[in-house]
């Protein structure tokens, strides 16, 4: 299905490849990583996360308006198909996987993860963890094979949404004498809204809501959305380069510093975070040192 007034092109619209990206993708495994390991001074490396998805959000909405300029419209279920031939394949692997280690005895705790496996499988992991009761802070004392799908699971549900959404942004503000303008506005009011519903969750739910709720995310891939139609069609002024320094420095220096089970990330701080990341994929679109670096 296309959605708007669409040339299907011969090959699917892509975005220019830009290795500092790759190389802010590596900082953020990297910060995950040592955090699921337990490294004493990463205690916040589950930063990376929210990392992940700005930068995802800054790289699918891109692509998403690019294609709209350049065929007049979205493909939406080539997007689909799209995501799906990329994250099913090794998806399906790990869940088969679980599920033969269950069967065989080598996992126990198989009415849990039974719950879990089915929670990966429909993309609902983080809500069967936080209605499990579960806490990102407990997660070593009870870890699961299948717990990752938590944030995938949360992109996943975005993304189902994301296509229309930007096509109806889209041709809202092309009407507009300024294209693209309305649309950075509305999404930034999107951005606003989602954070928003950040502290209110804490006050009627509780930290764990902030953690895992789709909604309480969200605003973190907008951060990216909204920063993907400001650059759109335009050139970033030279002097971005240089936010590259502190931003990285700081989202270093937050993951390092930041409590795993507790603390500002638990409280609303997550959108504000993501507007760092946002500095900082900012900066690398202009040559600079932390491009050159990354």
């Amino acid at each position: 299905m296309v959605v708007g007034t669409a040339v299907r092109p011969e090959k699917p619209v892509k975005l220019g490849y830009q290795p500092a990206l790759d190389g802010l993708r590596a900082v953020a495994v990297s910060a995950v990583l040592l955090f699921h390991l337990g490294v004493p001074w990463m205690p916040g490396g589950y930063l990376g996360v929210s990392v992940f998805f700005t930068l995802s959000g800054f790289l699918i909405t891109t692509i998403l308006i690019r294609e709209k300029v350049v065929t007049g419209g979205i493909d939406t279920r080539a997007f689909y198909t799209r995501r799906l031939r990329r994250l099913m394949p090794a998806s399906l692997l790990v869940i088969f996987g679980v599920c033969a280690l269950v069967a065989f005895g080598v996992i126990a705790d198989a009415a849990t993860l039974r719950r879990e496996i089915l929670g990966a499988l429909f993309q609902v992991e983080n809500w069967v963890s936080l209605f499990g009761g579960k806490s990102y802070a407990q997660l070593f004392q009870s870890p699961s094979p299948v717990a990752h799908f938590w944030s995938l699971a949360i992109e996943e549900q975005f993304y189902w949404l994301w296509p229309p959404v930007v096509t109806g942004l889209l041709a809202w503000s092309i009407k507009g004498s300024e294209p693209l303008r309305r649309a950075t506005w509305a999404l930034c009011g999107l951005f606003v809204a989602f954070s928003i519903s950040v502290p209110l969750t804490l006050w009627l739910w509780s930290p764990d809501a902030v953690y895992f709720a789709s909604w309480t995310r969200f605003a973190e891939i907008l951060a990216g959305g909204a920063l993907a139609a400001l650059l759109s069609g335009k050139k970033p002024p030279e002097w971005v380069r240089w936010l590259g320094v502190p931003s990285l420095a700081a989202i270093v220096a937050l993951c390092v510093v930041t409590p795993s089970g507790r603390g500002w990330a638990y409280s609303g701080g997550l959108p504000l975070f993501a507007l760092l990341s946002c500095a900082l994929i900012l900066s690398l679109q202009p040559e600079g040192p932390v491009r050159s670096l990354l």
